[in-house]
């Protein structure tokens, strides 16, 4: 399932026609933990997601306020972030809009996803 994810994920990451990701610092760190919310009316729901490096990608999880959790991998390109995702019964895809908040991220869904990541803490020292 990883290596369909990863396909998916590096078919997905180039612009649609006519658009340029904007570049942002170049030291931009993503990982942390994050509050979540997504969906609308009936829909909605919230969570907590942690987002850690990994080469030169990134591992995700939800955890939903229904206690269900979500796993994906993530990969940045400018001011966009691509994330594969499976929440155990399907998988699904997404592109984030990166925009900063002071020196914070905040990821802003464009495509696949209406969710946003609202930044909440960096990782335990050591844990990157």
């Amino acid at each position: 399932m990883l290596l369909l994810m990863t396909l998916t994920l590096a078919l997905a990451v180039v612009p649609p026609h006519g658009e340029q990701p904007l570049a942002l610092p170049v030291d931009l760190k993503l990982d942390g933990f994050y509050t979540c919310e997504g969906g609308k009316g009936a829909e909605a729901y919230r969570c907590v997601a942690v987002i850690i490096k990994r080469g030169t990608g990134y591992h995700l999880k939800w955890v939903f306020d229904t206690g269900e959790t979500a796993v994906g991998i993530g990969q940045s390109d400018g001011d966009r972030f691509w994330v594969a995702w499976s929440d155990h019964t399907i998988l699904g895809l997404a592109r984030y809009k990166i925009e900063m908040k002071g020196d914070k991220p905040h990821l802003v869904g464009q495509h696949g996803t209406d969710e946003v990541f609202t930044y909440l803490k960096p990782l335990p020292a050591g844990s990157e």
